[in-house]
C-alpha cells in the first residue's frame, strides 16, 4: 500500500503562521460554541488558549508527531526525550499562560 503524497514544502514562517492560525481556529470554534455564555468566555480565554494549547501538545508533540504546519514542511521527526517535551509544554503553553495571569492580577490590584 502506498503512503499519501506529501504536500508541497512552506516556510517555517508559513509553518509559524499556519500553526497560529489552526489555534486561532479553534479558539474560534470555541467561542461560537460558548455563544450564549459570552461573559464566561471572555473570563476563561486564556484557559481557553491554554487548553487548546495542551492539546495540541498532546496529539502532536507528546507522540513525536509533527505539528500541521511541520507536516506541510515535510519534516520527519525522531523520537524527542521526555524532557525536551515537557520544556516545550512548559515555554510554548504554561508559561505565557501564567504570565498572562501576573499581568492582569497586577494590573487589576494597580486599578485599585
Amino acid at each position: 500500500m502506498s503512503s499519501p503524497p506529501l504536500p508541497e514544502k512552506i516556510t517555517q514562517l508559513q509553518c509559524a503562521s499556519t500553526n497560529t492560525y489552526l489555534q486561532s481556529q479553534f479558539i474560534q470554534w470555541a467561542s461560537e460554541s460558548l455563544k450564549y455564555k459570552h461573559q464566561l468566555l471572555n473570563y476563561l480565554q486564556d484557559e481557553v488558549e491554554a487548553i487548546i494549547g495542551i492539546a495540541e501538545y498532546a496529539l502532536t508533540i507528546k507522540q513525536d508527531k509533527p505539528q500541521p504546519g511541520d507536516f506541510l514542511q515535510n519534516i520527519q521527526f525522531s523520537p524527542i526525550l521526555k524532557t525536551t517535551k515537557r520544556l516545550w509544554l512548559l515555554l510554548s503553553v504554561i508559561l505565557p499562560y501564567v504570565l498572562k495571569k501576573v499581568k492582569t492580577f497586577a494590573g487589576k490590584r494597580n486599578s485599585s
